[in-house]
C-alpha cells in the first residue's frame, strides 16, 4: 500500500463507524477525515485530494449516491468504496451500477478494511460476502447453461484466475498463487473483460453464477468450496501450453 495514503469517512452517524475508523488507523502513513454527507464530502473534495472516499448510502442534505455521481464527473481519479448494509436488491444494483470501485459491508470482518482499500488501491473492486450474496439471490432466476460461442469460451487459465478475483483476490496475490508474471496475470484478466463483456466484479460474478461456474453462494461462505471450485479448473503452473485444458479430479 501507498504512504501517505488519504482517506475520508462520509457518515452522518460516526458511532456506526467507529470499527471502520479503528481498524483503518492500524495502517501505517494514512490520514482519515470525516464528512457528514455527500455536500460537505464535495466541497472537501473540491480543496484537497482524496486517495478514497469511503461513503455511507443513506445521509441527509446529499445521499452517497448522488455524492457518487459527482465524484465520477469531477474528481474521476478518486476510488469511492461503499460502506453500508444497505440489503434492498433494487438499491443494491443502483450502487453496483454507480461505477463504485467496492462495498464494504457495515458488519464486517477485521482484516477486511484493510484489504478492501489494498484491493481498490489495485484498480480492482472489492465486494465484502455479504453483496456477493445479494447478486447471487438477485440472479437465482437466470437461466443457467447457457452456451457461448467457442470464441468467447475462456481457457481454464482464464476461468481459474477470474474466480481468484471474483474471491477478491489482487493481481499480485494472483501472481503468487499461479507462480505466473503480474503481466500474464493482467493479461488473462483483459482477456477475461474481452470475452465476457462484463468489466466489474459485480459483472464478473453475474456471468460465472449465469454459466454455472459457480454454482452456489457457497463460494463465498466456504473457503473449502471456494478452493474446490478454483482447483477445479487448476492448470499446472510449469506446463508450456496453459491453454491446453487439463481437469483436475475433485
Amino acid at each position: 500500500m501507498k504512504s501517505k495514503l488519504s482517506v475520508i469517512i462520509v457518515d452522518d452517524d460516526r458511532a456506526s463507524t467507529h470499527f471502520l475508523y479503528e481498524e483503518l488507523k492500524k495502517i501505517s502513513h494514512i490520514s482519515i477525515d470525516w464528512a457528514l454527507n455527500g455536500k460537505e464530502l464535495i466541497e472537501l473534495l473540491a480543496k484537497r485530494k482524496y486517495d478514497i472516499v469511503i461513503l455511507d448510502y443513506l445521509m441527509p442534505v446529499m445521499d452517497g449516491l448522488e455524492a457518487t455521481g459527482i465524484i465520477k464527473e469531477k474528481f474521476p481519479e478518486t476510488k469511492i468504496l461503499f460502506h453500508t448494509a444497505i440489503s434492498d436488491p433494487e438499491i443494491a444494483r443502483l450502487i453496483l451500477n454507480a461505477g463504485i470501485n467496492g462495498w464494504l459491508w457495515k458488519d464486517f470482518k477485521c482484516h477486511d478494511a484493510k484489504r478492501a482499500l489494498e484491493v481498490v488501491l489495485d484498480d480492482r473492486h472489492f465486494l465484502s460476502e455479504e453483496v456477493r450474496k445479494i447478486i447471487m439471490d438477485e440472479d437465482s432466476s437466470v437461466i443457467h447453461n447457457r452456451v457461448l460461442k467457442e470464441e468467447d469460451k475462456l481457457s481454464e487459465r482464464e476461468l481459474q484466475v477470474m474466480l481468484m478475483v471474483i474471491a477478491g483476490l489482487t493481481a499480485k496475490e494472483i501472481e503468487k498463487k499461479l507462480s505466473i508474471s503480474q503481466k500474464t496475470v493482467s493479461k488473462h484478466i483483459e482477456h477475461i473483460h474481452d470475452k465476457t463483456r462484463e468489466s466489474t466484479v459485480y459483472g464478473l460474478i453475474r456471468y460465472a453464477f449465469m454459466y454455472s461456474i459457480i454454482p452456489s453462494a457457497s463460494f463465498f461462505t466456504s473457503d473449502k468450496e471456494k478452493e474446490k471450485i478454483i482447483t477445479h479448473y487448476y492448470v499446472s503452473p510449469i506446463r508450456t501450453n496453459p491453454e491446453k485444458k487439463i481437469r483436475r479430479n475433485t
